[in-house]
């Protein structure tokens, strides 16, 4: 529950620097058990962004068709980028760790994107119009009032008086 904490915003800026420390820190050709840790933030930093994607698309028109558009640009990134990368490092004679040297460019400028087109929505605002309020509180009075009632009885049976 990341936005109930950050807002909108937040997201915005903590996805897309979890890409770009990681990005760093892999150009710097550090030692294997750091990539390990560094593939986790980035994979927290990619599923935030989706989420917020995904999200931010359920609520347009024709969000089937603008999805797959999205996904399509995923898997074509995610296709291209290893064909990139191998020529980088037999055709060029370059370190593995070359190909982060131009991963540390796009994070800054979608960051700068998102959180300029986001709606200025901050966690305190958002909260105040989640169901159920602030994360952790209770939930809203109006959530008991649109959940159904659940039968107290079975059919074809009355209380004992």
């Amino acid at each position: 529950m990341m936005h109930v904490k950050f807002g909108q915003r937040g997201v915005a800026i903590v996805g897309p620097a979890c890409h770009l420390i990681s990005y760093i820190i892999f150009s710097l050709h550090p030692p294997y058990p750091v990539l390990v840790v560094m593939f986790i933030f980035v994979g927290f930093g990619n599923g935030l962004i989706d989420a917020a994607w995904c999200a931010w698309i359920g609520n347009m028109a024709n969000s089937n068709e603008v999805s797959g558009f999205l996904q399509a640009c995923y898997a074509l990134g995610a296709t291209v980028a290893p064909l990139i990368a191998t020529a980088m490092i037999s055709k060029g004679g370059l370190g593995w760790y070359a190909f982060y040297y131009i991963m540390v460019s796009p994070p800054p400028s979608y960051t700068i994107q998102t959180t300029s087109n986001i709606p200025r929505l901050e966690a305190r605002r958002s909260n105040s119009q989640h169901p159920l309020g602030r994360f952790g509180d209770k939930p809203d009075p109006s959530i008991k009032q649109k959940t159904p009632k659940i039968p107290t009885q079975r059919q074809g049976e009355r209380e004992k008086p």
